[in-house]
């Protein structure tokens, strides 16, 4: 009889993406974004929005998906979403989730659900992490003030460097 895992079951209902799921439940490495997230861990529990910028395929997901993990074994229910994902129609389940992790944040067509979507958890200080390859003054550029204004007090930005770890030697 095959052991059931009920929380990569649980986590994969949060939507998080197979994929991601098979990297957190294999062999890890200890990247620099995992670091970051476990030092930041904490502070997302209590409200705090950690943004994890940097280019494609540093880690930056797989270490939200890891602090999700954390939370949900500390009870705390979270959704796993695409910023592309986020629409008027889903804004206030999304607003009010206790966690949510916001992947690919800039990707998104209509920008002004998900600044909308930030601006009711900034005011709500619900616990946020976002994954995105813009830096700080892209988001500005893309954004505009007000929102960086909010990242300013409710968010940790970590810039992250590096070449993609998903390039195999050759």
């Amino acid at each position: 009889m095959t052991e059931i895992n009920y929380e990569r079951a649980d986590l994969e209902a949060c939507g998080v993406p197979r994929r991601f799921l098979d990297v957190l439940y294999g062999e890890m490495k200890d990247t620099e974004a995992i670091k970051v997230a476990r030092k930041h861990a904490k502070d997302v529990a209590r409200g705090a929005c950690l943004v994890l910028s940097g280019p494609v395929g540093v880690g930056k997901t797989v270490a939200a998906v890891r602090l999700l993990r954390w939370l949900y074994q500390r009870r705390i229910c979270g959704l796993f979403r695409g910023a592309a994902e986020v629409s008027r129609e889903n804004i206030s389940k999304l607003a009010d989730v206790p966690a949510l992790i916001l992947d690919d944040f800039g990707q998104e067509r209509f920008s002004q659900d998900t600044e909308y979507l930030l601006e009711l958890r900034h005011a709500r200080v619900m616990p946020t992490v976002i994954t995105t390859n813009l830096t700080l003054d892209a988001v500005k550029r893309a954004y505009g003030e007000r929102l960086v204004d909010r990242f300013r007090e409710w968010a940790i930005f970590y810039e992250l460097k590096g070449t993609s770890l998903r390039r195999k030697e050759t």
